[in-house]
């Protein structure tokens, strides 16, 4: 659940990133942290 939450986050924010140049840095945090 953890890991299918951490995906799902990475990848809004990851679509959010196209449009705000600040946002491919919150998937980074994001993954260490579910790593």
């Amino acid at each position: 659940l953890l890991i299918e939450l951490a995906f799902m986050m990475t990848d809004q924010a990851f679509v959010e990133g196209f449009h705000c140049p600040t946002a491919p840095s919150v998937p980074v945090v994001v993954a260490s942290q579910g790593i």
